[in-house]
């Protein structure tokens, strides 16, 4: 049990956005909030995918928060070489480790964690413009394409819109 309360402690913070200046620091225990928060609000809370989305990015801790980019260029040559995903065993591995595994999710489920996880980080971005942090437009625009990617529909389509529209006000387009 220690094990995963320490996992618990030092995964909530450790700190996002290492490589890009920001005004307010984020952390994965943010970060978790934010996500947990989306999936209510899109009415998919069931147990399986709130467990992901508190214990998603724990293994940061071990591993360190990958920027997004290096994360899915490392998955894609580990595809093009029928490789396993190192960077995703080495977290599984941390977890399994520390007692915490993560439950199996749908296919369906899988795309409304990330749409969850992308909206988190539109919010974030916006929250910075607002405070005058010129330098995350390039984040925000990833997060809205990756959104976009994963084709939000009903609810998600809403908080979708929603967010585009709160990141035109905090750009000066309103």
């Amino acid at each position: 049990m220690r094990k995963k309360i320490e996992a618990i402690l030092l995964g909530g913070h450790v700190r996002r956005y290492h490589s890009t200046p920001v005004i307010h620091n984020q952390t994965v225990g943010h970060h978790t909030f934010g996500v947990a928060s989306f999936l209510v609000l899109m009415g998919v809370s069931n147990h399986s995918l709130l467990v992901h989305a508190l214990w998603h990015d724990l293994a940061e801790a071990h591993v360190g928060d990958l920027p997004a980019p290096i994360k899915r260029r490392l998955r894609q040559v580990a595809h093009h070489n029928n490789l396993p995903d190192s960077v995703k065993q080495e977290e599984d591995t941390y977890l399994n480790h520390v007692g915490l595994k993560l439950p199996e999710l749908t296919e369906e489920e899988h795309r409304y964690l990330k749409l969850a996880d992308c909206f988190d980080g539109m919010l974030h971005c916006i929250y910075e413009r607002m405070m005058g942090n010129q330098t995350v437009s390039k984040i925000y625009w990833k997060f809205r394409m990756y959104a976009g990617e994963l084709n939000p529909i009903g609810r998600s389509a809403d908080i979708f819109m929603e967010l585009s529209e709160m990141w035109r006000s905090a750009d000066g387009r309103e």
